[in-house]
């Protein structure tokens, strides 16, 4: 069990609220700030509760570990031809059967990503809402979203399971939630907005790039998320490494694609504004990690730069 290595994993979630905080005024920061806290503790105890359970109630028929033996309760829709497509867990409320190593080891590592999946769509409501839509948005995210579509993914569920019921290769693979964080926070940060501040007109001026109002914060955030990303990614209890595993080409290829996506930023933002601007060079950063989650141990360099 690598304690240290599930310790720095949580610089994911970390680095996520830095480079919020560093593109928002002061004003806003603040209350982004207790936003982000307020997140933090609600997703943890709802995870507790039941969000653990709705991933890996069923993580048992995966693994097939005796140490995981409790977790072995899922429902599925009915399949006449004999194939599993299990939609959600049913076992591991308030960790019940989950309390052994193997158990508290899968428990740690996923709260990093339940937490960076929560923040993604709060801090992007900070300041327009108030606290309460806040902390019902980290309720609906870490209880049934996050859970359910990470069992779908990485606990036999049927998205995973493509490949053997309908013969498409190896089914859905996602090596560090591409998906089931990223892109489902991206999603609900977008409806958020859509929702809550789709009623105010844009000029010229909302077009502009929002300035770094403390852009070494947002700057060491993104490096702290990187971090992040390969401690979690060197740690994960699903893929231990092995011959068959190239961790080494995972992390490679998430350091080439936040590095191309920064260069591509930053042309991006000397193009619209004469000037190189360091928010859309951290977020360009972030990108990049986003961008080889789906795929970094198992795709070439090329294909990580070309993304």
């Amino acid at each position: 069990m690598n304690l240290p290595g599930m310790i720095l994993a949580f610089l994911l979630p970390v680095g996520v609220m830095m480079v919020s905080w560093g593109g928002l005024p002061p004003e806003q920061s603040r209350r982004a700030a207790s936003a982000g806290l307020l997140t933090l503790a609600v997703s943890v105890l709802t995870y507790v509760v039941a969000g653990f359970a709705f991933q890996f109630g069923g993580i048992w028929h995966v693994t097939h570990l005796d140490t995981l033996r409790a977790l072995d309760q899922v429902w599925s829709l009915p399949d006449s031809t004999g194939g599993a497509w299990n939609v959600l867990g049913l076992a591991g409320f308030m960790l019940a059967g989950a309390l052994g190593p193997d158990g508290l080891m899968l428990f740690l590592h996923q709260l990093p990503l339940v937490m960076t999946a929560t923040l993604i769509p709060v801090l992007a409501l900070a300041g327009r809402v108030n606290n309460l839509v806040l902390a019902l948005t980290s309720l609906a995210v870490a209880l049934v979203v996050f859970p359910l579509t990470g069992h779908w993914v990485w606990s036999g569920g049927w998205l995973a399971a493509l490949g053997e019921n309908l013969s498409l290769g190896h089914g859905y693979v996602d090596w560090a939630g591409a998906g089931p964080v990223y892109v489902v926070g991206g999603l609900l940060a977008l409806v958020g907005l859509s929702v809550f501040a789709g009623q105010h007109t844009f000029s010229n001026e909302a077009l502009r790039l929002p300035e770094a109002h403390l852009p070494l914060l947002a700057m060491v955030g993104g490096i702290l998320f990187s971090l992040g990303w390969m401690a979690w990614t060197a740690t994960d209890p699903f893929h231990p490494a092995s011959a068959s595993l190239n961790l080494p080409l995972a992390m490679a290829n998430g350091l080439l694609a936040a590095s191309a996506a920064t260069l591509v930023a930053q042309l991006y933002s000397w193009a619209v504004t004469s000037h190189v601007d360091p928010l859309m060079a951290t977020r360009g950063w972030l990108a990049g990690w986003v961008v080889a989650s789906a795929t970094a141990p198992f795709s070439a360099t090329w294909s990580a730069l070309a993304l």
